[in-house]
């Protein structure tokens, strides 16, 4: 009985309030209405699970000394898959997502970051995300990173990033700081928040970095991953701004690439669920173009070969460097109908397509950071790989 009125709750759920209405008592007889105390006691349920409301507050979120993991699938979702599946009473199925690398996310306290970066840092922070490979900035390589945090009761707030760069500190700072959202999150929140940030390169000149972050929970509902099932809110965000560099007496200005994340929160776990990042924000072509879900310690490889595949065969690609143009070349001998996939050397897919009958590919990626990538060329009964240097 609970089974299938669970499968159409859809159906029932409209109609829970009238039930309730009956379910009260008669003012005048102070009897209740004749229906069997069974379908009573499920009504009384239905109407006590209509009403309840994923709620989350600055406990739910990560604490100093948390260790989360996360596993990057082999594919992607589609696009309308993720984005069109909103409202109170939404649905998310991923189980078919197979991991392929996971990353793990530490946070420490303030204290534990050198007191030369922490200098730069308000006291309000109280929970640090170290990065062991931080991105690089304005192409200048950084080792290790600190995200700085602060969650109270009111909001989760980004006070900015440090590093180190050639030995020395360097800090952007987020002033004002961006609030990534306000706290209790509830369904159907939303808010906007402005930042500006400005690093200075010693000797060389500064970067700024100027950010509106416009964000809304747009769905409630029920999240299922590999992971398992989980009540979760998702949140939706789209961040835009420019940025500046400033060189001597040179000055750049130019947009930043707007960010569009959605972001799936359960009281069962301290950190989102699932990520998801789209891409084509600025033409008419939207698409997924990243994907980490939270997950369990798995034996996981950057490739997973099915029984059927027999081999990693190497992948001509040239010219190698380019700027994201560039072909591949495959045996006369090989039938292409499968993928090609482009990871970033930490196993995050970043981008894929599917594969022509022919055996030169000319491939165009979109804008991706100048690096080491690695390609996959996956058929049904073999794999190609090589590695592409953008610069």
């Amino acid at each position: 009985m609970i089974g299938m009125i669970r499968k159409y709750s859809s159906f029932l759920l409209p109609l829970i309030p009238a039930f309730c209405i009956l379910l009260t008592p008669n003012l005048e007889t102070n009897h209740m209405r004749p229906i069997q105390p069974l379908i009573v006691g499920i009504l009384f349920f239905l109407c006590s699970s209509a009403m309840a409301q994923v709620s989350l507050s600055n406990g739910n979120f990560p604490k100093v000394g948390d260790l989360l993991r996360y596993s990057i699938p082999d594919s992607l979702p589609d696009y309308a898959e993720v984005v069109t599946n909103a409202g109170n009473a939404a649905s998310w199925d991923f189980t078919y997502f197979n991991a392929i690398a996971q990353r793990t996310d530490s946070f420490i306290s303030l204290n534990a970051v050198p007191f030369t970066i922490r200098f730069f840092f308000p006291t309000s922070v109280n929970l640090v995300q170290y990065i062991e490979t931080p991105d690089s900035v304005a192409g200048f390589s950084l080792s290790g990173g600190y995200q700085l945090f602060q969650v109270s009761s009111g909001a989760y707030i980004n006070h900015g990033f440090a590093s180190t760069l050639s030995g020395l500190p360097v800090s952007l700072r987020n002033n004002p700081s961006d609030t990534i959202f306000t706290l209790p999150l509830v369904y159907a929140a939303s808010g906007t928040s402005v930042s500006r940030a400005v690093l200075d390169i010693p000797g060389i000149g500064y970067i700024e970095q100027n950010r509106t972050r416009v964000w809304d929970v747009d769905a409630e509902g029920s999240l299922t991953t590999p992971f398992g099932t989980f009540p979760s809110l998702r949140v939706h965000s789209i961040v835009t701004g420019n940025d500046s560099i400033a060189f001597d007496t040179l000055t750049l200005a130019f947009d930043a690439a707007a960010q569009e994340t959605y972001d799936w929160y359960s009281p069962d776990f301290p950190g989102p669920m699932l990520s998801v990042t789209v891409g084509g924000q600025d033409s008419l072509i939207q698409f997924i173009s990243n994907v980490s879900y939270a997950d369990s310690l798995r034996d996981v490889f950057q490739i997973q070969l099915s029984n059927e595949r027999q081999s990693v065969q190497h992948a001509a690609i040239y010219p190698n460097p380019n700027q994201g143009s560039f072909r591949i070349d495959l045996p006369e001998s090989v039938n292409l109908h499968g993928t090609i996939k482009v990871f970033s050397m930490d196993g995050k897919l970043l981008w894929q397509d599917s594969l022509s009958p022919v055996s030169d590919l000319w491939i165009q990626l979109p804008d991706l950071p100048n690096g080491i990538y690695q390609v996959i060329v996956e058929r049904d009964d073999s794999v190609f790989q090589g590695k592409l240097l953008l610069e």
